[in-house]
């Protein structure tokens, strides 16, 4: 799902870190989770996947899963180049 700044989802459907992390599944823990933001925190926030509100980063469970996919495609396409 691709956003404009005139379709952002409500706020209310964005969550916490610790939230996100459980829900998605893919990273075992908490600090896997904060490498893979830390690592793609440009693409989290270009798709609106992550936001800050007063400082704290809150998710949108859908278009971070969606993030996450892409970014190991890209990485994909990376690993496997000559």
């Amino acid at each position: 799902m691709q956003t404009t700044k005139q379709q952002l989802p409500p706020l209310a459907e964005y969550i916490e870190l610790k939230d996100v992390q459980q829900k998605l599944g893919h990273f075992p823990t908490l600090d896997s989770f904060r490498w893979f933001i830390r690592n793609n925190r440009e693409r989290l926030a270009e798709s609106s996947a992550m936001i800050l509100v007063a400082g704290r980063q809150k998710f949108h469970l859908e278009l971070t899963r969606q993030a996450v996919v892409e970014a190991g495609r890209a990485a994909a396409l990376r690993s496997s180049a000559p």
